[in-house]
């Protein structure tokens, strides 16, 4: 089956080429953590949790004052992808093969919007869980991590989001769902800080012609934008609920 109609013009699940899936966020749903929230994007389901910074304090000196370190404190980050998260569990494992590289990641984004943390020894821990996949599973993993920093009440300069994005038929269109993947087209993911159109992390998948990279990069970005104004509302409301005060 083609990924768009040639009669409608529209995408299998009834999407413009432009138009990213619904977002949904529960925050605080994990216990254990400092900050958590299960990030749904259409059926792709995030799980991502925040524990930390573990020993935050520790350095203070006789003024109550502490050093700011230069860069931010230790991060320890894990992506994980559950057994159950995918339709086909013929290999019965759940690990991704890129799940290191992933983890990097994470890192790379987290790090470019923490401010230092004031002690040397303190670490945050961030963990993405895929408990299910349909599609994207990187872009929503990348966004999930920073919601769930916010639900920790760790200080950042700004939100990261991500989005992917591939091009059929000359037609680019973003935020690419599991039926799409399958027909092993052009593929970039892209991390991105909206508001200045930095890109953090750029991700590809299956080979294309360099003629395509700026269609899809333009087209991801793009979408990052999109996921940003909803994600945006969704981080005022949360923080609106916590605190009032604070909007």
């Amino acid at each position: 089956m083609d990924v768009m109609s040639s009669l409608t013009g529209l995408r299998r699940d009834g999407r413009k080429p432009e138009e990213v899936r619904d977002i949904l966020c529960q925050f605080g749903c994990a216990e254990g953590a400092d900050g958590s929230v299960l990030y749904q994007l259409g059926n792709t389901k995030i799980l991502a949790t925040v524990v930390g910074p573990a020993d935050a304090g520790e350095n203070d000196d006789e003024e109550g004052d502490l050093e700011l370190l230069e860069e931010p404190s230790g991060l320890d980050c894990h992506f994980k992808l559950s057994s159950f998260s995918q339709s086909d569990r013929k290999s019965g494992k759940g690990d991704d093969p890129r799940s290191e590289e992933y983890a990097e990641y994470m890192e790379m984004c987290y790090k470019m919007i923490m401010f230092p943390h004031k002690t040397a020894e303190s670490v945050v821990k961030v963990t993405c869980q895929v408990l299910q996949t349909d599609g994207s599973h990187l872009a929503a993993a990348l966004t999930a991590g920073t919601l769930a920093l916010i639900d920790a009440g760790i200080p950042i300069k700004d939100i990261i989001v991500a989005c992917s994005a591939t091009i059929t038929d000359g037609k680019p269109i973003v935020d690419i769902a599991s039926h799409e993947e399958s027909h092993k087209l052009p593929q970039l993911t892209v991390a991105a800080i909206p508001r200045t159109r930095e890109v953090v992390v750029l991700d590809t998948k299956n080979r294309f012609h360099k003629d395509l990279f700026n269609p899809l990069l333009n087209a991801a970005l793009d979408g990052c934008q999109k996921v940003f104004e909803d994600v945006e509302k969704i981080v005022r409301e949360h923080v609106k609920q916590s605190d009032p005060l604070l909007i």
